[in-house]
C-alpha cells in the first residue's frame, strides 16, 4: 500500500492507496483510499445487473443502476423504506422484466408508491419500468405502456382492504399480507386446484360489492381464477365472480360454483365475457345477482342470476383465488361502499 501523501503520484494507484485531499477549512491533508472514493461515486449510472430471485428487496447500491429480473416464475421487487435503506433524494432503479415471470413493484413498510391507473406490475417480457424517489418513503412507479397497460382512464380511488378485517379460508401454502397497493396473495405451485382467500361476515342484503384487483399474474397461468367471493355457511357453497385465464394470458370474465371450497361445481354461464375494465361489482338485491364490469364510476351490467339457482343465501363476503402454479394477486380495492363520485350509469 502506497501512502501518496509522502510518496507522490504514481500512475496507476491501487484500491488500498492513501490519496491526500486539502480542504481550506482544515490544517494539512485528510487522507481517504481509494476504495473509499470509489465507494462514494458508485459504479456508472445504469449499469445492468441482473436478479435471478423472484423476491428481491431493493438496496442502496441498486440507486442508478438497471436491475433484470430474471425469473420463469411470478416475481416482487421491494421497495424498503428510509429507514432501512439511507436512499438519496434523487434515487432512481430502472426494473425490467427479464423472463417470462412478471414483476410486481412492492411497497416497504411506510412506503407510499404513486403508480398510474394503479399499474404496479408488468405484464411482459422485456417491459420495463422506472422507480423514482419523489420524496421520503414515496415512489413513482411507470411502467412503460404495452397492451393497453398504462392508458390514461380515469379510474376511482381505492379502499385498500386489510388482512385482518377478513377469516383466511383454506389457504394452504398462500401468502396473504397488507401492502400499500392492497392485499397480496402469493401461491406458489404445487398445490391442488382449489379455492382459498379471505372471507367476513356479509352485511344484510342488498348491498354492493365494488372491486379492482391487479390482474398481472395471469401471464402464463392456466385457467386460473381470481375474484370477488360469496359463502353460503350452512351448505358451504361458493361463488366466485372475476377474472379466468386460458393459459394464453387472455383474460376473461367468469362466474364460477364451488360445492365448497375444495369441490369445482362449474360455470354460471354457458360462455365467458372478454375483460376490459379492471374493476368488478357485485349486487345482492335480495333475490338476484348482478355482475358488472367499470372503471370504479360508471358500471356495465353483463350477468343476472338468481340466488335460488345455486348458492341460496350468502352469509361471507371476501376475495379468492384458484391456482395450482406460482401466482401474485393484489386486491387493490374492496368496498360494499361506491367508490367516491362513482354513478350507476352505463360504462
Amino acid at each position: 500500500m502506497a501512502d501518496l501523501v509522502t510518496a507522490g503520484a504514481i500512475a496507476t494507484p491501487a484500491d488500498a492507496d492513501i490519496i491526500p485531499i486539502r480542504k481550506a477549512t482544515v490544517a494539512g491533508l485528510l487522507k481517504i483510499t481509494l476504495a473509499q472514493i470509489k465507494g462514494y461515486i458508485g459504479a456508472p449510472k445504469f449499469s445492468v445487473q441482473n436478479e435471478a430471485s423472484s423476491a428481491y428487496t431493493a438496496v442502496l447500491a441498486d440507486d442508478g443502476k438497471y436491475k433484470r429480473i430474471n425469473s420463469a416464475t411470478a416475481a416482487t421487487l421491494t421497495i424498503p423504506p428510509q429507514s432501512t435503506v439511507v436512499w438519496l433524494a434523487d434515487a432512481e432503479i430502472t426494473v425490467e422484466q427479464g423472463l417470462v415471470g412478471s414483476v410486481t413493484i412492492l411497497a416497504g413498510l411506510g412506503v407510499t408508491l404513486r403508480t398510474r391507473n394503479g399499474v404496479v406490475a408488468s405484464t411482459a417480457q422485456y417491459q420495463k419500468a422506472n422507480l423514482k424517489r419523489i420524496a421520503a418513503d414515496e415512489w413513482l412507479v411507470d411502467w412503460e405502456a404495452t397492451a393497453g397497460v398504462g392508458v390514461s382512464t380515469p379510474f376511482a380511488p381505492w379502499t385498500i382492504p386489510l388482512a385482518a378485517d377478513f377469516a383466511q379460508v383454506n389457504i394452504g401454502t398462500t401468502i396473504i399480507s397488507d401492502s400499500a397497493q392492497g392485499l397480496v396473495f402469493v401461491c406458489p405451485a404445487g398445490q391442488a386446484f382449489e379455492t382459498r382467500g379471505v372471507l367476513k361476515a356479509a352485511p344484510a342484503a342488498p348491498w354492493n360489492i365494488y372491486c379492482k384487483v391487479d390482474l398481472s399474474f395471469f401471464a402464463g397461468e392456466n385457467n386460473g381464477r381470481t375474484g370477488i367471493a360469496l359463502r353460503n355457511t350452512t351448505s358451504g357453497k361458493v361463488m366466485t365472480f372475476g377474472f379466468e385465464n386460458d393459459g394464453n394470458a387472455i383474460k376473461y370474465l367468469a362466474i364460477e360454483r364451488w360445492s365448497n371450497v375444495n369441490t369445482f361445481n362449474g360455470s354460471a354461464t354457458a360462455g365467458r365475457y372478454t375483460a376490459e375494465r379492471p374493476w368488478l361489482r357485485l349486487e345482492n338485491d335480495g333475490a338476484n345477482l348482478n355482475y358488472y364490469i367499470g372503471n370504479g364510476y360508471t358500471w356495465r351490467l353483463i350477468m343476472t342470476t338468481t340466488l335460488a339457482a345455486f348458492i341460496g343465501s350468502v352469509d361471507e363476503i371476501g376475495y379468492m383465488l384458484q391456482s395450482g402454479f406460482n401466482s401474485i394477486v393484489i386486491v387493490n380495492s374492496f368496498s360494499i361502499v361506491a367508490p367516491v363520485g362513482a354513478g350507476g350509469g352505463p360504462a
